[in-house]
């Protein structure tokens, strides 16, 4: 449920004042984001109040493929073993690049709920104008945390996964891209020119270690269709 416990820095979080109509001052949280996010679109579509939309890097972490997407197996866009949407997992030596907004601080707690089989992580973030600053970004979890700091109990693990996923584990090293949100990915990459669609092929792994260049090279086109249901 919702409602359950979600581990926040909240009231700690990079914030940032800003002045509004009548001299009134609100506070956001910038939001680093990756992955599909890095379309403006897909970003709005679940925080659609964001602001201050801009691109930059953040040291030190790599896109996995490796946790179960729920809400793609609850679409029926992924199956078998495509199940995969990307986290962020630490990988010293890579820069990752990333897309920078700002949302308002009292509905920070929500977006966070909706991440919640993600660990809420602050990290530093530079922009292309040399600018600097500390955003949240939602990076990867692992079921042990999950089990014992959300889905707490057999009833919540069944209503936010089980009922949908017969699986024992949300986070895999054994799992494929679902096709769809691959495609989105690399897409939203494309879109910002061949340099980050090549940074994004080199800098995100499957969860064996793979690169997903690799992943791409072997299967083609293969891997943006959902695979077909064995009989």
């Amino acid at each position: 449920k919702l409602g359950s416990k979600v581990v926040s820095t909240s009231s700690s979080e990079p914030s940032n004042q800003k002045v509004q109509g009548g001299g009134l001052m609100t506070s956001t949280i910038t939001i680093a984001g990756y992955g599909s996010l890095m379309d403006e679109s897909s970003a709005r579509q679940t925080t659609p109040d964001l602001t201050n939309w801009r691109y930059g890097t953040v040291d030190g972490w790599a896109r996995v493929f490796d946790l179960v997407s729920i809400i793609n197996i609850r679409r029926d866009l992924g199956r078998g073993r495509q199940l995969a949407t990307c986290t962020a997992r630490r990988r010293e030596g890579v820069t990752l690049h990333v897309c920078l907004y700002d949302v308002p601080s009292d509905g920070f707690a929500a977006l966070e709920a909706r991440e919640r089989r993600l660990r809420t992580e602050r990290v530093q973030y530079q922009e292309a104008n040399g600018s600097a600053g500390e955003a949240v970004m939602f990076t990867q979890y692992s079921d042990a945390e999950y089990r014992s700091e959300r889905a707490v109990t057999a009833d919540m693990w069944h209503e936010e996964v089980g009922q949908y996923y017969s699986g024992q584990h949300i986070y895999r090293d054994d799992l494929l891209p679902v096709p769809s949100y691959l495609k989105k990915t690399v897409d939203a990459y494309a879109a910002l020119g061949p340099d980050l669609r090549d940074h994004f092929l080199d800098t995100s792994f499957l969860g064996d270690g793979s690169s997903i260049r690799a992943y791409l090279q072997e299967r083609g086109e293969r891997a943006f269709t959902l695979d077909q249901p064995e009989v």
